[in-house]
């Protein structure tokens, strides 16, 4: 997510910017790339933190929303479906090692935690209008919660940062909560959690 997702991002949100042609375009690139730059093994896709295509053999542990799977499949998913078959595939492919992996131990931030990862299965029902994608977010969900709770528990205190804090699971929360494919308003959220007092 810190390089090509990313990069792609600002292009994907402002396409209305651009032309039809420019559009679909960058469509295509990234369809293409995304399926050329995947690890596949039994069903399940990931992507390197570094591409070399020399080291495609590579054994990936990485699957979070900065590196791997839940990133890539959080990025790209509002890209057209039915274009390119092999991109929808290898996308739930990627849905499918995030759910393998399992929550994340690192809690529940967005970044590299259970509420970025989730959010990669809200992504995924949206896209595809499968149930399961739904039923495996509130899963996620319901992790990061406790995840949350035990680390106030722990630290009596909240973790303010927007990718490392808790404001992923908030992010995640909120997605479920306002209907799946709506955009949430994020706003209300930050000015809780940021908030003095």
């Amino acid at each position: 997510m810190h390089g090509f997702a990313s990069n792609l991002t600002p292009l994907l949100v402002g396409q209305l910017l651009l032309s039809d042609g420019d559009v679909q375009d960058i469509a295509t690139r990234a369809m293409t790339t995304l399926v050329q730059t995947a690890q596949v093994e039994e069903g399940k896709a990931n992507w390197p933190a570094v591409y070399e295509a020399e080291n495609r053999g590579q054994d990936l542990k990485l699957v979070q929303y900065c590196h791997g799977a839940p990133g890539m499949v959080t990025a790209l998913a509002s890209l057209p479906v039915g274009v390119n078959e092999e991109f929808d595939h290898i996308l739930t492919q990627g849905g499918e090692l995030t759910w393998q992996a399992g929550p994340l131990r690192k809690g529940s931030n967005l970044c590299h935690g259970t509420g970025g990862n989730g959010y990669a299965f809200l992504k995924l029902f949206v896209r595809t209008g499968d149930e399961l994608w739904l039923d495996r977010a509130r899963a996620f969900a319901m992790a990061a919660i406790e995840q949350y709770r035990l680390s106030q528990q722990l630290y009596r205190q909240l973790r303010y940062p927007l990718w490392t804090g808790d404001l992923g699971l908030a992010i995640l929360s909120l997605g479920l909560s306002t209907g799946p494919g709506k955009v949430p308003d994020y706003r209300p959220v930050l000015r809780a959690v940021c908030s003095p007092g």
